[in-house]
């Protein structure tokens, strides 16, 4: 009699956890799907990321994960509506589809550093970033951004992508020139890239004597005696 009731006892604990377990499980789930929803807020509407419409000027618009509206005016420019966003002075962007993914989605945090240039008074810096693109190869509307710092020049982009257009993963350049140049770059100076989920990635580059290279650069030292290289974000000279 003691065994069964001890037996009892033990189902009932068990039921007990089970119950839980499942609870905590659907509160997770609750949770989850109750996240923060990235939202642009447009002429007094809402809008979710991803979704498409039409501005009062007619032009076909897109609510990026950033939270701005992409809109593309008549004669295909790119506009972001949004004046806080970081600077365009000066900058000349430009990106351009290379090829199609065999992957689910894309890695916002895979970054390829193409090349880093610092001439004169100009800087480009080209890199490789995945996105969604359309069936046929064609990527969604995008502008560049950038800041300038003491320490840092950080690039961006502001996609508009239509989910239900862009639905194929792709790798995209984009290349950003900034021009003039006028910051005052020192050893310790740092090139970074921000993606539209607010993630900075340190890109592989490296400052020398007030000019930036990127990885694997071949550069005479300031005295002209030695040849110096980038490496993984380090200058050597021999």
């Amino acid at each position: 009699m003691e065994n069964k009731e001890r037996i009892n006892w033990l189902l009932v604990i068990t039921v007990f956890l089970f119950l839980i377990s499942v609870g905590v499980v659907i509160y997770k789930v609750r949770e989850a799907g109750l996240g923060e929803k990235v939202v642009c807020n447009i002429e007094g509407k809402e809008y979710l990321e991803d979704e498409s419409f039409v501005d009062a000027n007619g032009n076909s618009c897109v609510c990026s994960s950033s939270g701005f509206p992409v809109c593309e005016n008549e004669g295909g420019s790119v506009e972001v509506v949004e004046e806080s966003l970081p600077s365009t002075d000066n900058l000349k962007f430009t990106e351009k589809y290379l090829n199609s993914l065999n992957k689910e989605k894309p890695d916002y945090k895979k970054i390829n550093v193409v090349d880093i240039t610092q001439s004169g008074e100009s800087l480009k810096i080209t890199i490789e970033r995945e996105e969604y693109c359309s069936e046929d190869n064609a990527s969604p509307n995008s502008a560049g951004f950038y800041e300038l710092k003491d320490d840092r020049v950080i690039i961006t982009t502001v996609t508009g992508r239509d989910k239900e257009v862009h639905t194929q993963t792709c790798l995209l350049s984009s290349s950003f020139e900034v021009n003039p140049f006028t910051v005052s770059v020192n050893d310790a100076f740092l090139v970074v890239y921000r993606n539209e989920r607010g993630e900075e990635i340190e890109l592989d580059a490296c400052a020398y004597k007030g000019v930036l290279y990127s990885e694997n650069d071949v550069f005479s030292s300031e005295d002209g005696k030695k040849i110096c290289g980038c490496d993984q974000r380090k200058v050597e000279c021999k």
